[in-house]
């Protein structure tokens, strides 16, 4: 059975991708035979809408400032992350216990914030580099392993980000029928039923092919749904640049 909570986890080019694939599977067997020739013809039409709203909104200037500056601000979590557990094993103790305190203050957000969808992301930053602000020991343990460079680098990154990213999105939203949120839930309500007169054709009436479509469809939803992290991926609310 298709896992709807993984599969509105998808970004738009995934969630695309996993139509495509699936129509290319059911096209490899007799689908007027099967009576299933009308079901993949929906999928197929929701396909060019999917593709024609993805083109367009890739199109829009903002979407690859968005992803550089979301790749900038990914490198400086990673990095405060790595150059503070490397302190973990030094020779000091005060530099220790300093990495302690500031991988405690990052985890409340998170094992990888960087992981985190965009704006649960922007939030989550935005708490982190105030924390170094407001209170004084986490400051003093940034300045003691010479990351305050890093910690700047990070609140302008992620304010960069958060400024365009608006922007991109409003200039979306004012877009008509350029929203693929409206688009996504009939066209994944299309393959679920496709799927599901898969499965009940094959139990009323065992077939070799509905027997081998089933499982190549299993296949690619056991793959697709591999794709999504643990934590949240990257989405957005208009229409996500790709990561």
């Amino acid at each position: 059975m298709i896992t709807l909570t993984k599969v509105e986890k998808f970004r738009n080019s995934i969630f695309i991708g996993l139509q495509n694939d699936g129509v290319t599977i059911a096209e490899k067997y007799d689908l007027v035979t099967l009576k299933l020739n009308d079901g993949v013809s929906k999928i197929k039409t929701n396909i060019l809408k999917l593709n024609e709203v993805y083109a367009l909104a890739r199109k829009n200037g903002n979407t690859e400032v968005i992803e550089e500056l979301d790749e900038k601000r990914d490198k400086a979590l990673i990095g405060i992350k790595g150059l503070t557990e490397a302190f973990l094993n030094h020779f000091n103790i005060l530099k220790v216990n300093a990495a302690k305190n500031i991988l405690i203050a990052y985890e409340k957000y998170g094992k990888r914030i960087d992981k985190l969808s965009y704006l649960a992301e922007t939030e989550a930053v935005r708490s982190f580099v105030n924390d170094f602000d407001t209170d004084t020991t986490l400051k003093a343990n940034a300045t003691l392993l010479d990351i305050t460079d890093w910690i700047l680098e990070l609140k302008t990154a992620n304010e960069d980000f958060n400024s365009v990213y608006l922007n991109r999105n409003k200039e979306l939203a004012e877009q008509p029928d350029q929203n693929l949120k409206n688009l996504r839930k009939p066209a994944f309500d299309d393959f679920n039923s496709f799927y599901n007169l898969v499965s009940a054709y094959n139990t009323i009436n065992p077939n070799t092919d509905y027997a081998k479509l089933l499982s190549e469809l299993n296949e690619l939803l056991l793959k697709y749904n591999a794709t999504v992290p643990k934590s949240k991926p990257k989405t957005e609310e208009v229409v996500p640049p790709q990561k």
